[in-house]
């Protein structure tokens, strides 16, 4: 079995190069100028040898390599992979095109395909990473709506920061979450009184700055009247 994978990525891997270096070798006789075309040699081969590599990957439902080379190796079409991913029959390769579009930035769709899966601690994950306060907000009404607690509240502390306080607590007072609310609104109350504390010495250091220079003003000599004080003295 190993014996044939390796023979089927060797073929796979030659049709790629050949179909891509074939080319490239004639732009770069036409055209007598070598360091671009070079440059580009480079990076389309290690395309081709990326894809073929990941096609294997693929064939063999091999996910955890695949997921390693993902994130270690960027040359391939990762949009055109994820599309392929998200409608594998495995699970595991489906997580894969929901990290994918999460990589690329394309939260709602990462969300939505760990959605489908329920795959919420992923959805939960790609939220907090995302530093969007809508993608944030609309996942926790989706776990309000599903009468997921463990979720609603594991994502209210994960994107603490993202999450609007009045947000959180509409939804809670509206599905009756309070108890499980409460220990996320304690921490919002500690928060606030840390940061009104924090900003109370910061303007308390500044105030005494301010006294401080002034004082240091007031006590020196005004030089600028001595010289008409010693010219008045002379009359």
């Amino acid at each position: 079995m190993a014996r044939e994978s390796h023979v089927r990525f060797l073929s796979a891997l030659s049709t790629a190069l050949l179909a891509t270096l074939l080319p490239l070798t004639v732009r770069s006789t036409a055209r007598h100028a070598f360091g671009d075309t070079t440059r580009s040699a480079r990076w389309d081969s290690r395309h081709a040898v990326k894809e073929a590599f990941n096609d294997l990957l693929i064939e063999e439902e091999d996910y955890k390599t695949l997921r390693d080379s993902i994130d270690t190796n960027d040359a391939f079409d990762a949009m055109g992979l994820a599309a392929r991913l998200e409608k594998h029959d495995l699970l595991e390769f489906r997580r894969l095109a929901s990290h994918l579009y999460g990589k690329a930035a394309k939260w709602d769709r990462s969300i939505s395909l760990a959605k489908e899966d329920k795959l919420f601690k992923d959805a939960i994950t790609t939220a907090a990473v995302s530093n969007s306060t809508d993608v944030a907000e609309e996942l926790l009404r989706y776990f309000s709506d599903i009468g997921s607690r463990e979720c609603f509240v594991a994502l209210l502390f994960a994107a603490f920061d993202l999450i609007r306080p009045d947000v959180a607590e509409e939804l809670s007072w509206r599905h009756s979450f309070h108890d499980t609310y409460m220990p996320y609104r304690l921490q919002v109350e500690r928060s606030r009184a840390d940061q009104i504390a924090s900003l109370a010495k910061k303007l308390e250091e500044l105030s005494s700055k301010t006294v401080a220079k002034e004082e240091e003003e007031n006590s020196q000599p005004m030089l600028g009247l001595m010289p008409q004080t010693l010219a008045l003295g002379y009359y």
